[in-house]
C-alpha cells in the first residue's frame, strides 16, 4: 500500500488538475453527457466534489435520507453556480486512513476521465497514480468501495502495455493502464483501446 503522504500528494495533484479543467469549461461543456450513464459533466463534478469532502458514514447517512437515490443527492446541489462548484472541487479534501485515501484517489482518477474522454481533453496520468489505482481497485475492499471491478476482471489476465503491470490469469486483455482502469470500472468506451482474447468477455461484463 502506498505511503499516506504519497497518496495525499497524488490526491492533491488530481484535484488541482480536475479543478483547472472545470474552470475552463464552457456552458455547453458543463451539460455534455459524461461516461457515467445519465450524468452530465456537471453531475460528475458535483458528485466528486461531494465525495472527497465527506466521510463514508456521512455519505451513507445522506443517501439513506434520500432513499439511496444519487439522483436526488445531485439535485440538491444543482442550484449551485459553476464557480462555487469549481471552488468546492478544489478545496482541501477530507482524508483519513490509507483505504479512504485510495478510495478518494480512485474516484478522482476515474471521474476525471469520465469527463475528459467525452470532451476530448486527454492528459497523461502519472504512472505512480495509475499503479496505485490499479492495485487498489482489484482488491476486495477496492471492488466494494468503488465499483465491482473484481467481477469484471475475474478469469482474465490484464496487461498494461505502457507500465510494468500484469494481474490475473486467463485470456489476455492488453492496453494502456488508463483504459484498463476505466474498463474494469465499467466504462465501455475504454474497451476500444484494449485488445486480446479476453476483451470480448470484459466488454460483455460491462454491459448493463
Amino acid at each position: 500500500m502506498a505511503d499516506p503522504r504519497e497518496l495525499r500528494t497524488m490526491i492533491e495533484a488530481e484535484q488541482a488538475e480536475f479543478t483547472e479543467l472545470a474552470r475552463r469549461l464552457t456552458t455547453e461543456q458543463w451539460q455534455t453527457p459524461s461516461l457515467c450513464r445519465g450524468w452530465s459533466v456537471h453531475d460528475v463534478v458535483t458528485h466528486i466534489a461531494l465525495h472527497i469532502h465527506t466521510t463514508a458514514p456521512q455519505r451513507i447517512r445522506e443517501l439513506a435520507r434520500l432513499r439511496f437515490s444519487e439522483t436526488r443527492q445531485l439535485a440538491r446541489h444543482r442550484p449551485a453556480t459553476t464557480d462555487s462548484l469549481v471552488a468546492w472541487l478544489g478545496s482541501e479534501a477530507l482524508l483519513s486512513g490509507p483505504t479512504n485515501m485510495l478510495t478518494q484517489l480512485s474516484e478522482l482518477v476515474v471521474h476525471q476521465q469520465d469527463v475528459r474522454r467525452p470532451l476530448g481533453a486527454s492528459r497523461t496520468i502519472p504512472a505512480a497514480t495509475l499503479l496505485a489505482v490499479l492495485g487498489f481497485s482489484l482488491t476486495r475492499i477496492g471492488s466494494l468501495s468503488v465499483t465491482p471491478t473484481l467481477r469484471r476482471a475475474k478469469g482474465l489476465r490484464l496487461v498494461a502495455t505502457d507500465l510494468d503491470w500484469i494481474r490475473g490469469s486467463g485470456p489476455d486483455v492488453r492496453g494502456p493502464a488508463e483504459a484498463i482502469v476505466m474498463a474494469v470500472h465499467g466504462r465501455s468506451p475504454a474497451v476500444a483501446d484494449l485488445d486480446g482474447a479476453g476483451t470480448a468477455t470484459l466488454e460483455r461484463r460491462i454491459q448493463p
